[in-house]
């Protein structure tokens, strides 16, 4: 998030802007595929497998914001 807030605060684009961009996808793609990895490879029945699969879901609280600002 640093990468977010020095260009705001110092009114410059940040340089490597796309690079930066592209290391934060990857890196959530890296680290999905490092959690589906465990997921199956742990040996939970199906069911605990769901359960836990829901469990982790970031979507399911999506109504709610994260950061409230007053």
């Amino acid at each position: 998030m640093i990468s977010l807030i020095i260009p705001v605060f110092s009114r410059h684009p940040i340089v490597g802007y796309h690079y930066i961009a592209i290391a934060t996808v990857l890196t959530g793609v890296v680290g999905f595929a490092v959690w589906l990895h465990h997921m199956f490879t742990v040996g939970m029945s199906d069911i605990a497998m769901g359960i836990f699969s829901a469990g982790s879901n970031p979507h399911w609280n999506l109504h709610r914001p994260l950061l409230q600002w007053q």
